[in-house]
């Protein structure tokens, strides 16, 4: 995960975009205080710590859990999507939506490919097939996957053209 310093400006892009989402979706998102703490290891010591104080946005229901954290002043990090019941088309609906509103409102969304729910009947190939379903859904991977794991969404920019 990338530590970044964020700003009133984009806490403001995320919070407009849980806005226009949960308008989307018909679900409400709980705001709440979101934390990183950052430690340096070096031959073994613990050399610093920082945290860094941020909002997320959560919404849990019985079918998905989305969690978004602020990123840039044109960015939000998904930074949990976690479906429920895999397999009948429900994540692929939820992810175009909130592709949508991304779309609408010209906003990058970045995310790392997570199983959070792997067990014993899981797939071994499964996050290869997770990271090839973004990249279905219009994420692009980093030119640098040894070091940069984001995943990111690049919103679709229609041009209207004026006929007389």
């Amino acid at each position: 995960m990338k530590l970044v310093k964020t700003t009133p400006e984009s806490d403001s892009v995320l919070e407009n975009f849980i806005g226009e989402l949960s308008n989307e979706l018909q679900i409400k998102f709980q705001k709440k205080d979101y934390h990183i703490i950052k430690v340096i290891v070096w031959n073994g010591k613990k050399h610093k710590s920082k945290t860094l104080f941020s909002i997320s946005f959560e919404s849990i229901s019985s079918e998905f859990q989305l969690i978004f954290l602020p990123y840039s002043n044109h960015t939000v990090e998904l930074f949990k999507i976690n479906v429920v019941r895999r397999g009948n088309g429900f994540g692929t609906n939820l992810m175009n939506q909130i592709l949508n509103v991304s779309d609408r409102m010209g906003v990058k969304i970045k995310l790392i490919p997570v199983d959070y729910d792997r067990d014993e009947n899981t797939p071994k190939n499964y996050l290869q097939k997770l990271k090839e379903w973004y990249v279905e859904m219009g994420f692009e991977s980093s030119k640098f996957p040894s070091i940069d794991l984001y995943y990111t969404y690049f919103p679709s920019v229609e041009e209207y053209k004026m006929v007389g």
